[in-house]
């Protein structure tokens, strides 16, 4: 099947996939959903009936060879090869009643560095300054937090709903992964498949899976291997966004997130985001 084809073909896959699905998992670009992916599929692959390791990133396959509900990774409408304005954001989620969901939060400051390395060393979408990425209403933090606060509204419609946060997945992973699990409809996990699952999936041995093109797909393959900004897997780190923003970049960020302030973010700032 040609590129182009499968291209006009995704939009009605990813619809059939939605209405199919049982569990739904979204998160803004860059929010930790490859690292959440990777951890889930090692876990089923590492179970005695085990999956295929190419199944790895097709997420709906894998749920359902994991003897899981079927379960389907979405941006919702702001996929990370999109330049969508912040005043366009989907308000209505009623395509999602009677889901489960799975929403993945992570600090919005770390989530607009990453997603500005991802458009500018990955997607070519963007080419001015990190300063103006920021302040920018297509991929700036205004469009990180607005889409919090469309799904904070919106976090009833769901027939059960779980807020993952980025940062509790870093300092308790075990326990994470295994809430993530039980609305997949995975109960009981052997503690040592866990065990093995989070070390393959720790962010060193993640990062040497890409530079190899372990998964054979292009979405897991650094842009430039001499570019350690255009990985897919990038740096992985909680409030990484200070080494990158200058002090008035950091004060303009502190102030949109006091403005248009989401609850779905007291846990991550406690964390030490």
């Amino acid at each position: 099947m040609t590129m182009g084809l499968k291209k006009i073909l995704k939009p009605f896959r990813e619809s059939r996939e939605h209405r199919r699905a049982r569990v739904i998992i979204v998160s803004y670009p860059k929010s930790g959903r490859t690292w959440l992916r990777a951890i889930v599929a090692r876990t089923f692959a590492e179970q005695e009936k085990g999956v295929p390791e190419e199944l790895s990133f097709d997420s709906f396959s894998v749920s359902r060879a994991g003897g899981a509900l079927p379960t389907r990774y979405t941006h919702d409408d702001t996929p990370n090869t999109e330049a969508r304005s912040y005043t366009r954001l989907e308000r209505d989620k009623s395509r999602y009643r009677g889901k489960k969901v799975i929403f993945l939060c992570r600090d919005p400051r770390d989530v607009l560095v990453s997603c500005y390395f991802q458009a500018t060393r990955r997607h070519d979408l963007f080419d001015g300054s990190l300063s103006e990425f920021l302040r920018s209403d297509e991929f700036g933090i205004r469009k990180i937090l607005t889409f919090y606060n469309i799904w904070y509204a919106s976090r009833d419609i769901p027939s059960e709903f779980l807020l993952l946060h980025y940062e509790d997945l870093h300092q308790a992973p075990h326990a994470q992964i295994r809430s993530v699990l039980a609305l997949m409809g995975i109960d009981e996990v052997d503690p040592g498949t866990l065990d093995r699952a989070i070390a393959f999936s720790r962010f060193e041995n993640m990062r040497k899976l890409e530079e190899t093109n372990y998964y054979g797909i292009k979405g897991m393959r650094p842009k430039n291997s001499n570019d350690a900004e255009s990985y897919k897997v990038r740096k992985g780190k909680v409030g990484g966004y200070s080494e990158y923003l200058s002090p008035s970049d950091c004060d303009y960020a502190d102030q949109m997130i006091k403005k248009l302030w989401c609850p779905f973010l007291e846990r991550g700032r406690r964390s030490g985001a």
